[in-house]
């Protein structure tokens, strides 16, 4: 590990939330305990975080989004070739429920052999829309009336009957149809921002429905045109750079608010996998890699930086997509960008943060010219307030002394083997 990157996941860590979200099992490699990964009747206690996210609005929260959530190996089986063409370990169900993820990408294609909308990946048939909707997303917002989640379509093959077919299953179950968000709706009127995830709670519009294809818009429905929603970096070119995917322009990737008669800030989608298959990132998103990899404290905050600097209007990201979410601590993160910190610049919630802490981090470094620049880096990043540097060049240790003006309440990893 690079000493950047070493040092961003030490100071990450040091500033993070010690504690994840209740409902997402992980142990301090990322490795998750046995579920099953069908619907059950099992009640997990929602975290404080959680429950105290209905004085936000939805714009000023950070989800954990699935990318390719439909393409994992519990729908894969046996079958090897879906098992190569997968991004995600659990089902959908138990990445809602146990891991905590609240965003779904998921690839939709309109199959006219049996009329039905199928998820996919590239030439991969994984299953039935409509039978995942039923069986594993559902039986989740009915057993979670707290959670808000979106659902972001990728369309393939024929839009005019992937619209008429998506709108027809919308009907078909009215009990989802209901609960999603109509921006429409006379109550959000008179909101000059997006509405407080307690009112989307008690009106039970919990689930914000986007698609990258305009066929599907309908505001009846709710189903809302990506491009007038959310901003969104290219997932090519790899994690050292943060681009625009639309339009050319890289000053101001899309207007500060969305299009149309409300003036609501726009969302950003993040997208944070390295590669074009899953089978790629998986050599990069690990158990035994230090925080999972690139879904660590140290890949994924700087990466958060860079895109909410690169995006021309300094928003932090509300969605961020990763591969193998199950998989290190990009729960932990957007739990941090949401109530925590200077990054999130929130500073709401219940958690009462003491004004400062003084810590003392030392690594031994073989380039020591980067010394200055990684303590200007925490600087600028509002991690530390005060950087002492302090250097036996004999040794080539370095001890950084560092104060931080806010932090949570308890701190988990102090050191860490770079």
């Amino acid at each position: 590990m690079d000493l950047r990157r070493c040092w961003a996941y030490l100071t990450a860590a040091a500033t993070a939330q010690a504690h994840s979200l209740s409902n997402v099992i992980v142990n301090s490699f990322g490795t998750t305990e046995s579920r099953v990964d069908k619907p059950t009747n099992d009640i997990l206690q929602s975290s404080t975080e959680q429950r105290n996210l209905g004085s936000l609005h939805l714009n000023e929260i950070t989800f954990v989004t699935a990318h390719n959530a439909h393409a994992n190996n519990f729908a894969a089986g046996d079958n090897m070739a879906k098992q190569l063409a997968t991004n995600q370990h659990y089902s959908i169900y138990r990445l809602l429920k146990h891991v905590g993820v609240r965003g779904l990408m998921l690839d939709i294609e309109y199959d006219p052999l049996d009329s039905d909308v199928r998820l996919v990946h590239g030439s991969v048939d994984y299953n039935s829309f409509e039978d995942v909707l039923q069986s594993e997303i559902i039986p989740f917002l009915e057993e979670d009336t707290d959670a808000v989640i979106t659902i972001d379509f990728e369309t393939l093959g024929d839009t005019a009957m992937l619209r008429k077919k998506i709108f027809s299953i919308l009907e078909s179950n009215p009990g989802f149809a209901n609960r999603v968000f109509r921006m429409s709706d006379m109550r959000w009127k008179d909101h000059s921002e997006w509405p407080l995830i307690r009112e989307m709670r008690e009106a039970d519009q919990r689930v914000v429905i986007l698609s990258d294809s305009i066929a599907l818009e309908s505001s009846e429905l709710g189903i809302m045109w990506r491009n007038d929603i959310v901003m969104e970096n290219h997932w090519q070119g790899g994690l050292d750079e943060c681009t625009n995917r639309f339009g050319e322009t890289q000053t101001q990737w899309a207007p500060k608010t969305i299009s149309g008669y409300h003036k609501w800030s726009r969302l950003f989608t993040m997208n944070h996998f390295c590669c074009a298959t899953g089978l790629e990132s998986f050599e990069r998103v690990r158990t035994e890699l230090i925080g999972g990899g690139d879904n660590g404290w140290g890949v994924l905050l700087p990466r958060v930086f860079m895109c909410t600097a690169a995006n021309g209007h300094h928003l932090k990201p509300n969605f961020i997509a990763v591969d193998w979410a199950h998989i290190g601590e990009a729960s932990a993160i957007a739990e941090y960008l949401t109530i925590g910190g200077k990054i999130g610049g929130l500073g709401k919630g219940s958690i009462a943060l003491p004004e400062a802490v003084q810590i003392n981090i030392c690594v031994n470094v073989s380039h020591v010219t980067l010394v200055p620049n990684i303590a200007m880096d925490a600087m600028q990043a509002n991690h530390a307030s005060q950087v002492e540097l302090a250097s036996t060049n004999a040794m080539k240790k370095y001890c950084m002394k560092l104060r931080f003006n806010q932090i949570p309440l308890s701190l988990e990893r102090t050191a860490i083997l770079c």
